[in-house]
């Protein structure tokens, strides 16, 4: 490799082990030289120095200063001022393989017009409990967790987003780096601006990124409310509207639940046959889920199945109100 590449991350309060399964991720690279810049809070400073620290394919570690935490802020820290050519960007919950920054750069370095490259999010349990196991399970369907083509194992092609995703630094700073103003769904809004200057992003497979999901069902439904709730501004703030597909999908949810209570009320039998149905189609729906599993886990999953598309509406449709 000509030069050392750079990679960005924003940490918060992570615990040590994920801190370190990253260092260990970043050090294994292959064909790479890396220079690592870190934003976080200070009181995260020490923690993240003993768990990523200048060793195999890491040449240097910097951590500044994040105080609020906030994601698009800490990126453009990290970034400004860095000096090398190119940047990829990764955080505490991905487990990038060996050959991710090589492949990267191989691919940005081949075609100029392509401004970012990314892989395929692979969601891999945060622990070994069953509701751990099974939430990992659901987001692995592409379907319930969104459907962007990085959540697919599909082929290399051009794409609306990735996930992470590295770059050209200059122009990465020419476009102006991360929203500030977003705290999610930043990825996708930088994406459109690159795709609005001419240049194309670049899914590329088989370039698989381990994904640490969430451990907790109220975990779950907070990361996909605060997803829906920045959809919301981010159509807002680049005078969008969601279109009649995404309307049906954000009240859908809510109202099924809402049926699903009404026949409970008035048909009690009817219900109950209702819902052994609605069981047996989402068993019949996990089926094609990579993977295999047991028993509880694929019955914890099919239960769970519904929860990210609920609380992705339940954040979006207040934000949607009060526009």
């Amino acid at each position: 490799m000509a030069g050392a590449v750079g990679v960005v991350a924003v940490v918060a309060g992570e615990p040590q082990e994920r801190l370190e399964r990253l260092g260990e991720a970043l050090a294994l690279q292959v064909r790479a030289e890396l220079v690592v810049r870190v934003a976080a809070p200070v009181e995260d400073h020490a923690r993240i120095r003993s768990a990523i620290r200048p060793e195999g394919a890491i040449r240097s570690v910097v951590v500044m200063a994040n105080p609020t935490g906030h994601r698009s802020v800490g990126l453009n820290l990290a970034l400004r001022g860095l000096s090398t050519e190119l940047v990829c960007r990764v955080d505490a919950r991905s487990r990038p393989g060996a050959d991710h920054v090589a492949r990267c750069v191989s691919r940005l370095t081949a075609d100029p017009t392509i401004g970012v490259v990314g892989g395929h999010q692979v969601p891999v349990p945060g622990e070994g409990r069953v509701v751990a196991r099974s939430i990992a399970r659901v987001l692995a369907d592409p379907v319930v967790a969104g459907g962007a083509a990085y959540r697919r194992r599909s082929s290399s092609g051009d794409v609306d987003t990735v996930y992470l995703g590295a770059f050209r630094t200059a122009e990465l700073v020419a476009v102006g780096g991360w929203a500030d103003d977003l705290a999610s769904n930043e990825d996708f809004e930088l994406c459109q601006r690159y795709l609005a200057a001419g240049q194309r992003v670049w899914l590329e497979a088989r370039l698989d990124v381990d994904y640490e999901s969430r451990v907790r069902v109220r975990d779950l439904w907070a990361q996909y409310a605060a997803f829906g709730s920045a959809k919301v501004r981010y159509w807002q703030r680049d005078g969008f509207r969601p279109a009649p597909r995404q309307l049906v999908g954000l009240a859908g949810p809510w109202l099924g639940l809402l049926a699903a209570v009404g026949l409970g009320v008035w048909h009690p039998g009817l219900a109950g046959a209702g819902a052994l149905l609605a069981c047996a189609v989402l068993l019949a729906a996990d089926a094609r889920r990579p993977g295999t599993a047991g028993l509880g886990v694929r019955l914890t999953a099919a239960l769970l199945t519904p929860v990210p598309a609920m609380a992705f509406a339940g954040g979006a449709l207040p934000a949607l109100v009060r526009s």
